[in-house]
């Protein structure tokens, strides 16, 4: 059981972390700080000076005891199922940059694709107290356990952004690609020149590129004329899977292949690239694959999807805005070569 002493620290040290006090810094009174846990004066300048000792509180000549100003440096952590390969590092370029010029600190973790991870990453900056989350979620086929996490998010007053991925039906800030839209502009190419033999190629992981394949095969079934096939792989292993006979076949039979990212496209020309020389290819995320490959392929912001994302949490902090329903959405624009 704590003594009323350490009672009194905690309680001025919650009281310090609320912010509070932070336009009138004054704490309250001795004689009210006695009443409130039944003390002595001794007790109560006991804790004060334990605390003066630490740094949080001062004591001004003549006026009293007062809050120093919390100069805490901000801490952001960015979880992602990716950090070190493909648009990822030019996206952390974006966010680290805007946060050191703020002064503020950037973790990095890396769910390696793992929904338990994944939750475990998010529990953990809760856990540890970082001020506010970046956050790009995997597709999950049932979302209660995240939404779950996500409102004791809300419940500490944590704001969470997602950055190039949403979660459905669950208001929050976002930083993101229209990517049903792209998917359905890459249709309306492909239909413009007369292909009826359509493919798009999708990643399971990635609730965006979930969104591109849907808002693909819808455009197309609108026509009535066509439909659209499509490919479902792990992006951990899709070069294995596009090589399976099933999946060989309809590469071969199509005129023409949305490949729902850039890095997708890539490993299909890697591996096919003799009977692709006929087919038009759209990518998506115009990544320095798709320059490198000459195919046409929807534009990403990249680094400066990380700096709006990095801008709106420090607001957000900031604010104590919980981000519940303020996003940055951006046009699909394709680039064509």
């Amino acid at each position: 059981m704590s003594s009323k002493y350490q009672e009194i620290i905690n309680w001025l040290r919650e009281e310090y972390k609320s912010g509070k006090y932070d336009e009138n810094p004054r704490i309250p009174t001795e004689a009210s700080i006695m009443k409130l846990f039944d003390v002595s004066r001794h007790t109560v300048r006991r804790a004060v000076s334990e605390l003066i000792s630490e740094g949080i509180l001062e004591s001004r000549q003549g006026s009293g005891i007062y809050f120093l100003k919390n100069e805490k440096t901000i801490r952001i952590s960015f979880i992602s199922y990716s950090l070190d390969s493909y648009i990822f590092p030019k996206i952390i370029s974006g966010i680290s940059d805007e946060l050191y010029k703020n002064s503020a600190e950037l973790a990095l973790f890396h769910s390696d694709y793992s929904i338990g991870k994944e939750n475990q990453l998010l529990e953990y900056c809760l856990k540890n107290e970082f001020d506010g989350i970046i956050f790009t979620p995997l597709y999950r086929k049932d979302y209660t356990e995240l939404k779950t996490i996500l409102a004791d998010y809300r419940k500490n007053q944590v704001p969470v952004i997602f950055l190039d991925s949403v979660i459905p039906d669950f208001e929050n800030s976002a930083v993101r690609l229209n990517d049903y839209d792209g998917g359905r502009k890459a249709a309306e190419k492909f239909i413009s020149y007369g292909y009826d033999r359509m493919l798009v190629i999708f990643g399971s992981e990635h609730p965006g590129m979930i969104e591109r394949k849907n808002g693909f095969i819808d455009k197309i079934t609108e026509t009535g004329k066509t439909e659209a096939e499509n490919i479902e792989i792990s992006l951990r292993d899709s070069a294995m899977k596009l090589v399976e006979e099933e999946n060989r076949k309809q590469i071969e039979k199509s005129q023409a292949i949305f490949c729902c990212n850039d890095q997708i496209a890539a490993v299909l020309y890697m591996k096919y690239s003799e009977i692709l020389k006929d087919k038009m290819i759209i990518g998506f995320d115009n990544s320095h694959a798709s320059e490198l490959l000459k195919i046409s392929s929807f534009r990403h912001p990249q680094e400066y999807a990380g700096t709006i994302a990095a801008r709106n949490i420090l607001s957000a902090i900031d604010t104590k805005w919980l981000q519940v329903n303020q996003s940055t959405v951006f046009e699909a624009e394709l680039v064509e070569r």
